[in-house]
């Protein structure tokens, strides 16, 4: 973040860890069903992104003056697939949007976060980004990633038994079954044992992204 480069104690997200890992988890679970070449056509760049994502907002608009159930059944569909694989952010002031999106063996990420608040200030310092890797490339480091962190709590919770600090108290059983639970679903992460999302009728995702691409260029 931009704004708090004069306040270091401030520079991070004062956040539960476990609710950012629980985000991926979920966003993994459609991530990993790849999504089609003719899709991912639409939103293979991020000037088409936006664009998408701006002709969805356009349809809800259309919508609304047309009254018609059929209209927001096919913002459902054409929504749905896309947000899917997007990060929660919604914690944040204005949130940011981040979209994972799989091609092939290929993950796309998509970063947008153009707010600036009262004074102009921009909160982020790459208000737009686009990075791509190896799917599997990614995993592998992700779950080495929270495999680290798991190491340094144990740690950290062995430290904190054996000080025992005064005046502190310490549900132990509490803090131990939350630690199984996350070192349980980084096994269940990495034998790909999550609770997938199946996968969509990609044919009809198409056909209402096409409407909806009509209505925008109308």
């Amino acid at each position: 973040m931009s704004k708090w480069h004069e306040h270091p104690e401030l520079g991070f997200i004062d956040y539960p860890f476990m609710r950012i890992f629980e985000d991926l988890c979920e966003g993994i679970r459609f991530v990993e069903d790849p999504v089609p070449d003719e899709v991912f056509q639409q939103v293979n760049s991020l000037k088409k992104l936006e664009a998408y994502i701006q002709s969805l907002k356009d349809w809800v608009a259309g919508s609304e003056e047309q009254n018609n159930d059929l209209f927001y059944e096919a913002y459902e569909v054409a929504r749905e697939w896309l947000y899917g694989r997007s990060l929660d952010f919604g914690y944040l002031v204005d949130s940011p949007k981040c979209f994972l999106i799989r091609n092939g063996n290929e993950l796309y990420v998509y970063w947008i976060a153009a707010y600036r608040d009262e004074q102009g200030i921009p909160f982020w310092d790459k208000p737009k980004a686009v990075f791509s890797c190896d799917y599997q490339e990614f995993m592998t480091s992700l779950i080495k990633s929270f495999k680290a962190f798991a190491a340094d709590m144990r740690q950290q919770i062995s430290d904190l038994f054996e000080n025992k600090p005064e005046h502190v108290h310490i549900d132990r059983e509490q803090i131990l079954a939350d630690q199984i639970h996350y070192e349980e679903r980084i096994t269940e992460l990495e034998n790909k044992r999550l609770f997938y999302a199946d996968s969509p009728d990609w044919n009809s995702i198409l056909k209402q992204i096409r409407a909806i691409s009509r209505n925008r260029s109308e």
